[in-house]
């Protein structure tokens, strides 16, 4: 049978301190990846930050955004203008058709009157 054994004896401060200075060091470790991940500092951030600021810093690109607007602007006023010449003429088709009355078609010619006469011109 085996019978319960205490543990060895052992230096009791050496294994402690040896073990404590491990863990504070990968406790920092921790807190130091953790510190990155908070404020962002990664570098795929710091990449992404560096690309916004210099969208937003140079002038070139308000210039562009201006152009691009006044480009719209004047594209959407050649469309009402188009819009508003279909409708103009639309307006003008309808007057035409609307004076236009059926005529009733004239009889077929007669075989006889067609030589005697001619052909109707």
């Amino acid at each position: 049978m085996t019978t319960p054994t205490d543990p060895p004896a052992a230096d009791p401060d050496a294994p402690v301190d040896d073990r404590l200075d491990r863990l504070e060091s990968t406790v920092g470790q921790l807190a130091n990846a953790v510190h990155r991940l908070v404020d962002g500092n990664t570098p795929a951030r710091t990449a992404a930050r560096g690309v916004v600021s210099d969208r937003l810093s140079t002038e070139a690109d308000v210039a562009d955004q201006v152009q691009r607007e006044l480009a719209r602007a004047r594209e959407k006023d050649a469309a009402e203008q188009t819009t508003k010449g279909h409708g103009d003429r639309l307006a003008a088709l309808e007057e035409a058709t609307k004076s236009l009355t059926e005529k009733t078609p004239e009889p077929p010619q007669r075989v006889v009157e067609r030589i005697m006469f001619g052909g109707r011109s």
